[in-house]
């Protein structure tokens, strides 16, 4: 995805939303979109709007309806998009999802940590699986420092690229952030895991093995 052309997403959120609010001051490169805006037909408004993505979250006291939405704009052929689904944490049908084929699963209680890195990671053609589910995701892994609550799941994205050797400037273009960004997170990470400089990181780092490097 090159820097400076906007990705449209449309989200579909249930009423009375808290996370309509996140998308009130969008991250560079992203327009959301309201899709209930334009009527309750879904895959009509979709079909006009022709989004990169499409980010629903499903209403925890209806989930199935979700489920069959999700269903039909998978199943639909003119609508070629990316689904990303907002979850939330410690719900019995996390995994409800998992046979639709949807490119990223967001952590509903983490959305502002997660929700770029999911877009941005989805646009390069990978998919995205919150950490912070834990072991509830059959198809990821949560990590200690992780699941303990030490990092964020960006702090833990900028250690794992730390870990593969990428410099700050790298760092900030893989993640799409700046490099003082990527510096402060650095600077946070020391200070959550008791460390005094990159080189005690990467002693931690290599003692830990985050990323299975290699």
């Amino acid at each position: 995805m090159k820097k400076g052309i906007p990705q449209t997403v449309a989200y579909w959120l249930p009423d009375q939303s808290a996370l309509v609010n996140c998308f009130t001051n969008p991250p560079d490169f992203y327009t959301f979109i309201n899709a209930a805006d334009y009527g309750d037909d879904i895959l009509q408004t979709l079909c006009q709007l022709l989004p990169n993505f499409v980010l629903v979250e499903p209403d925890p006291g209806c989930h199935e309806s979700s489920i069959e939405l999700v269903k039909r704009i998978r199943t639909w052929p003119k609508l070629p998009v990316k689904c990303v689904v907002l979850l939330p944490s410690g719900v019995s049908w996390l995994n409800a999802f998992d046979e639709l084929d949807i490119s990223g699963k967001v952590c509903a209680d983490h959305v502002n940590d997660e929700l770029v890195s999911c877009l941005s990671k989805v646009a390069a053609g990978y998919r995205f699986l919150s950490p912070h589910f834990g072991d509830r995701n059959r198809t990821t892994t949560s990590h200690p420092v992780l699941s303990e609550g030490k990092l964020t799941s960006r702090e833990y994205e900028v250690v794992e690229q730390i870990a593969r050797g990428y410099t700050n400037k790298e760092i900030a273009e893989r993640l799409f952030i700046s490099v003082k960004t990527v510096e402060t997170h650095k600077f946070n990470v020391l200070q959550k895991l008791n460390l005094r400089s990159m080189g005690e990181l990467r002693q931690w780092m290599r003692q830990k093995d985050p990323v299975g490097r290699g």
